[in-house]
C-alpha cells in the first residue's frame, strides 16, 4: 500500500511539473507569435507606428482590415491565434466563431486582461476564455505616437490543443492508480 501511495505521489508530482514546463513552452510560442506579428504588421505598413484615422487602424501607411495576412501569417508559420483589436472590438482576427467566420467585431470582454491593456495600459499573459474557447494568451497594448492606448495585439494557443498530452498522461494515471487501488481491496478481501 505505501509503494503503491508512494508511486502515485511520485507520478502526480512530475504531472504537476510537466504541466509547469509545457506552460512555459505555450508562453515562450506566445513571445514569438508576438515578435511575428509585429514584424508581419511593420513590413506591411512601412513603419510601426500605429494611429487611428476616421474609425480605422493603421499600421505606418497600412489600414488592418478583417482579413489581414499579418493574423493569418501567425498561425501558417507558427500556430496559434493572433488578433488586432482598435480599442476592445477585434478588426482582424484568424479566431473564428462558431460556424467559421472570422470573430472580427467581436469584443474583448471585461476581466483581468481587458482591465490590464486598456485601463492599466500594461501586458498581460495567463489563460483566458476566448468566445467560449479556453487559451493560453497574451495582450500587448498598441500605442499611438502620443503613447495612448488605442488597441491590442492578442496571440493565443488553445490550451486544450497545447495541453491535450499531460491532460491524457494525467486521466491515464488516475485510472491506473484507481485500478490499483481497487485490486489492492479485492485481495485483501480474498484473504
Amino acid at each position: 500500500v505505501l509503494l503503491v501511495l508512494a508511486t502515485t505521489i511520485l507520478a502526480g508530482l512530475l504531472l504537476v511539473q510537466m504541466r509547469v514546463v509545457l506552460e512555459l513552452r505555450a508562453n515562450n510560442n506566445l513571445a514569438s507569435n508576438l515578435r511575428l506579428l509585429q514584424q508581419s504588421l511593420a513590413d506591411e505598413g512601412g513603419s510601426a507606428t500605429f494611429s487611428v484615422q476616421g474609425e480605422r487602424l493603421y499600421v505606418g501607411t497600412h489600414a488592418i482590415d478583417s482579413a489581414d495576412a499579418a493574423v493569418d501569417r501567425v498561425r501558417t508559420i507558427i500556430g496559434g491565434s493572433a488578433t488586432v483589436f482598435l480599442g476592445d472590438a477585434r478588426v482582424a482576427t484568424n479566431v473564428t466563431k462558431p460556424y467559421g467566420s472570422r470573430a472580427v467585431g467581436t469584443k474583448l470582454k471585461p476581466g483581468p486582461a481587458y482591465d490590464a491593456v486598456l485601463r492599466q495600459g500594461v501586458s498581460y499573459q495567463g489563460a483566458v476564455d476566448v468566445l467560449g474557447t479556453p487559451y493560453l494568451a497574451r495582450y500587448e497594448p498598441i500605442r499611438d505616437v502620443t503613447g495612448g492606448v488605442i488597441g491590442i495585439l492578442y496571440l493565443g494557443v488553445k490550451r486544450a490543443d497545447f495541453l491535450a498530452s499531460i491532460d491524457a498522461l494525467a486521466d491515464l494515471h488516475g485510472q491506473s492508480t484507481t485500478s490499483r487501488v481497487i485490486e489492492n481491496r479485492r485481495r485483501k478481501r480474498q484473504f
